[in-house]
Formats: C-alpha cells, sequence, structure tokens
C-alpha cells in the first residue's frame, strides 16, 4: 500500500523528534497508539488509545509500526495497523504516547498489563500482541506481576539478571533441585540467550529428564 506524501510526514517527524526527547528519562516505557480525531473523552485529550505496547527503543518501536501499517496492497493486517493505515490516508498522524516508565523488562512487561486492563475497563478497544490478554483472570501469570509466564520466557538472561530472577533445576521425576547462579550462565551462555533458549537445552544432571528450568519472580 502506497503512503501519501506530504505534510504528515513532517507531522510524523516531529513526534518521533519529541518520542525520542522524552524516551531519554527512562530505559523501558509503556506506550499506547491513539487516533488523534476521536475526540477527548475520559481525559484522552488528543484522541483515543487504540494499542498498547512496552519497548526499550520507543522511536524505533513506532518506526517499526509505521512501516508494517504501510505493507503492499491487500496484504493480512493486523487490526492497529490497519488503523494507522486508514489514518495515514486520511493525511493525518497516529499519535504515539509514553503512558509509563519503567526500570527494566519484566516491570515493563507488568506495566503495560496494567495498562491494558485500566483501558479496557474504560471502554477503550485496545489491542495488544499478547494473545494472553484475550483471556480473563490472571491464570498462567508469573507470580504476582500479571505477566503471562510464556513473556517471561522470552527474557534474555541479562534481562532476568536486571529483574532479579530466581532460576532453578527443578525436576519432577526424579526431585532434584539445584540453583543456577546467572552469572556462570551468562559467561557460558552469553547475555542475549534467551530464557526459552536456556529451557529448552537444560536436562536435570541427575536423570536426563528436560523442562526442569523453573523461574521464581523476583524478590523485593
Amino acid at each position: 500500500m502506497h503512503r501519501p506524501d506530504g505534510p504528515i510526514d513532517g507531522k510524523t517527524a516531529r513526534m518521533l523528534r519529541k518520542l525520542g526527547t522524552e524516551a531519554e528519562a527512562s530505559p523501558f516505557w509503556v506506550y499506547a497508539i491513539r487516533d488523534p480525531l476521536t475526540g477527548d473523552r475520559r481525559d484522552w485529550t488528543t484522541g483515543d488509545p487504540f494499542y498498547v505496547g512496552q519497548t526499550n527503543n520507543p522511536v524505533r518501536r513506532a518506526k517499526r509500526h509505521l512501516a508494517a501499517a504501510g505493507g503492499a496492497e491487500g496484504e493480512p493486517v493486523q487490526e492497529h495497523l490497519a488503523r494507522v493505515q486508514a489514518i495515514l490516508h486520511q493525511g493525518r498522524a497516529p499519535v504515539f504516547e509514553l503512558l509509563e516508565a519503567a526500570p527494566t523488562r519484566l516491570a515493563a512487561l507488568a506495566a503495560e498489563a496494567r495498562w491494558v486492563r485500566r483501558l479496557r475497563a474504560g471502554g477503550f478497544a485496545v489491542e495488544t500482541s499478547w494473545a494472553e490478554h484475550r483471556r480473563d483472570g490472571d491464570e498462567g501469570t508469573f507470580g504476582d506481576t500479571g505477566v503471562p509466564l510464556g513473556r517471561v520466557w522470552g527474557l534474555t538472561l541479562a534481562e532476568a539478571r536486571e529483574d532479579r530472577l530466581g532460576l532453578e533445576i527443578a525436576c519432577g521425576a526424579c526431585g532434584m533441585e539445584v540453583a543456577l547462579p546467572l552469572d556462570g550462565l551468562i559467561e557460558r551462555g552469553g547475555p542475549t540467550t534467551k530464557l526459552s533458549a536456556l529451557r529448552e537445552a537444560l536436562r536435570c544432571p541427575n536423570c536426563g529428564r528436560g523442562d526442569v528450568l523453573h523461574l521464581t519472580p523476583p524478590t523485593a
């Protein structure tokens, strides 16, 4: 799909510059995408939010949303990207707003979950990349963080260390339990290794069973 040229590009460039300046205050952010012309109800003075996400680089993420919304004609797109497409082709610029700062990835994921619940409770039909948000309740969440456990497995070893997660072998077959030092895992596997990859590779040293990696939420 062709994205029109003109004033919209200037508006988007100004929005991205502003976003970049604001984002310097924190390593992680929860953000919303809003329609600039849907009114000012519920104190959202520049339009209704229709997507919530989290990122460590809001400008890069905004550019990716915009690029994905400018795909080829006829390609299936997510609902929020279709809405971004419509906004762009009306000569308007979608609004990317920072909602909440977070010091770590897990904190950002937890804040994202809170904002999704808050906005949906306020009557906004916000979309998110989390399939888990389509279900009711907190079943399958990581401790009291409100984050679906499946999302936590996407953290890297470095992010797990920043969030002070506990890792251990907990084997249901032979009963072996042993803590795993994150510093040692990072030294061997590298800081960008994902917890999901470690889970797939790890075997119980006593009986050889797989799927034995257990995660513990951070302690105060």
